[in-house]
């Protein structure tokens, strides 16, 4: 320590050597984790009445807005859905970042926002889950129609039905799979079923 402090001492005369006070190092900003249960964000909705919207004769081309507001679905005061997440993950500015440079930016912009992570999760999963109870009643229904007219499967109308189905199917699992993708910066492990084979 003696050698040291000469060799300062010399350098400092000499002026090739400055001796600073070091700033005490910076402690890394430290990152809230909880843990929280899947059942705990699970969202009750109004099954009966996205049931009785799949009941129409119109009921393929009503548009998923409208099925999320017959099961109860609001907006949150803070304005985030699973939607608004998915269209600012599509945006210039996370295009090109690596998951985790995104993810941190999510993070930061969520809670500079002050939006929990959890009411997107509550809103992915209710989405999720009314999309699902829709295409059960609507399957239903579709088979007691079919099933009502008594008619060979090659009738025309059974066959538009059919063509109208595999489209809504296919635009649900659409969506789903985008739901998917943008929960996905925010959770490690799934919480979106995409059924992906069409009834």
């Amino acid at each position: 320590m003696v050698l040291i402090n000469w060799l300062c001492a010399v350098g400092d005369k000499l002026r090739i050597i400055q001796v600073t006070q070091g700033e005490a190092p910076k402690k890394p900003d430290k990152i809230t984790t909880r843990t929280v249960r899947l059942s705990d964000l699970a969202t009750e909705i109004q099954a009966g009445q996205v049931k009785a919207l799949a009941d129409r004769p119109d009921d393929l081309s009503i548009p998923f807005s409208a099925v999320f507001e017959a099961a109860g679905l609001k907006p949150q005061p803070h304005g985030w859905s699973i939607e608004k997440l998915r269209d600012l993950l599509r945006t210039e500015a996370f295009k090109g970042l690596d998951r985790t440079a995104v993810q941190k930016a999510l993070v930061e912009k969520l809670a500079l926002e002050k939006v929990p992570v959890e009411d997107l999760v509550k809103d992915a999963m209710a989405r999720d889950k009314v999309l699902d109870t829709f295409e059960d009643r609507a399957r239903q229904i579709m088979r007691e129609r079919t099933d009502a007219r008594n008619v060979d499967a090659e009738d025309q109308q059974d066959h538009a039905e059919l063509q109208q189905w595999h489209q809504w199917h296919g635009r649900k699992v659409d969506f789903e799979k985008e739901m998917a993708w943008a929960i996905g910066y925010l959770l490690d492990r799934p919480v979106i079923s995409v059924d992906q084979d069409a009834p």
